[in-house]
């Protein structure tokens, strides 16, 4: 009885050794967005690249558009602003708010991953791909004294997406959650999630129209 005994405490034990490890390999294997929440704060101005030999965007939304109105003490409604457009030449370089960033460099890096010989859920946590990455796509923060001495280059504006094609939600927030179903605005600082991200896998490079 005692042999049994010790050999299902012995299991046991190494059944928790095993899910530790496993948990702390997860700490150590940071997701593309808390290496950028690492690097850069939300309000921060920082400059992206576009890193790929075709041209690439994002959407987004921006917070200044949001509508907050509170019903009651216990509910409010949030309108999501217009979502806008942003699209980046070959070549071409932007300078945009932190938050805008995560979306953009979270957008892009699918669709590197998309591009890769490998596995594209392989590339998506490989801390070897998402530090490549970030050093074609991210050119660091904002720096005004040395943009002051550099020659003024055009940047690329954001489009608004047409009425016509989207309609802003109204989504009731009840309590102290904050549900962002179309995974549309901007992260807080405080927040630590991957809701910034607009666009899916898969990607459409046909020719947009603006207006």
């Amino acid at each position: 009885m005692n042999t049994e005994a010790n050999q299902v405490t012995d299991a046991e034990q190494q059944l928790k050794e095993q899910l530790l490890a496993g948990a702390q390999q997860k700490q150590k294997a940071d997701s593309l967005r808390e290496k950028l929440r690492d690097m850069f704060r939300p309000n921060d101005f920082v400059t992206i690249a576009n890193p790929f030999d075709h041209p690439t965007g994002w959407v987004f939304v921006s917070p200044d558009e949001e509508q907050i109105e509170f019903l009651n003490k216990d509910t409010k409604r949030v309108t999501h602003g217009q979502p806008h457009v942003r699209v980046l030449k070959v070549g071409e370089e932007i300078v945009i708010h932190g938050w805008e960033a995560y979306i953009a460099l979270g957008r892009m890096f699918k669709e590197y991953a998309q591009e890769q010989e490998t596995n594209m859920t392989i590339i998506l946590v490989s801390q070897v791909e998402i530090d490549n990455f970030i050093k074609k796509a991210y050119k660091g923060i904002f720096d005004p004294n040395a943009a002051q001495s550099a020659p003024a280059q055009a940047q690329s504006p954001a489009q608004k997406v047409p009425a016509a094609v989207y309609n802003p939600p109204v989504v009731p927030l009840s309590g102290k959650g904050e549900d962002d179903p179309l995974g549309l605005t901007p992260p807080s600082d405080a927040a630590d999630d991957d809701t910034g991200d607009t666009t899916g896998d898969v990607i459409d490079r046909s020719p947009t129209t603006q207006e």
